[in-house]
């Protein structure tokens, strides 16, 4: 394992709760009692019953890493990401500080994932907001920290889109850029 994979599981181990198992579903279980939407996870626990409290569970799982090989599947970046070779020097310190400052502060309804081996290359998922148009939506971003991250921001790719025929937000466009084409 790499530094910046080393210094985020050194910051998960802090920050775990003993007492409970790290489930390893994507989003949070309802409530009302709906499944959870589950991707594959390096965790091999299931999602407890009853968390004690649902911003408790979201603070405990709303970022951690996968496989690689799993992470790259549907991965739009993953080319792109395999070219970078020379990046900034403090691109990577960069990156691990964002990732732990997530897990610190990330809004309940927003997941991230990172592949194990490349915390620049990431998946995000966003739940819609109670009381929003957007409420119970699932929106999915690719994410990808360039080489001349942090200089120049991150390259976001909206995958939520019907096959590029919907569009949910005038500045999200059906082919997942913020730019029409």
């Amino acid at each position: 394992m790499d530094q910046a994979g080393s210094t985020i599981k050194q910051h998960e181990a802090q920050h775990a709760d003993s007492s409970s198992e790290a489930p390893s579903a994507l989003a949070p279980s309802s409530p009302e009692g709906v499944k959870p939407v589950s991707i594959a996870s390096n965790e091999d626990s299931a999602t407890p019953a009853e968390p004690a409290s649902l911003a408790q569970y979201h603070r405990k799982n709303c970022v951690s890493d996968v496989a690689d090989d799993i992470f790259t599947k549907e991965y739009c970046y993953h080319s792109e990401a395999l070219k970078i070779e020379n990046s900034l020097p403090t691109r990577m310190k960069s990156i691990v500080g964002e990732i732990t400052s997530l897990m610190e502060n990330l809004p309940e309804g927003i997941y991230v994932r990172y592949a194990e081996s490349r915390p620049d290359t990431m998946k995000v998922l966003i739940i819609g907001p109670n009381d929003t148009p957007y409420e119970k939506g699932f929106f999915e971003f690719d994410v990808l920290c360039p080489a001349t991250y942090p200089e120049q921001p991150p390259r976001v790719r909206f995958k939520t889109t019907g096959g590029g025929i919907l569009s949910f937000n005038p500045n999200l466009y059906s082919n997942g850029t913020g730019e029409c084409n």
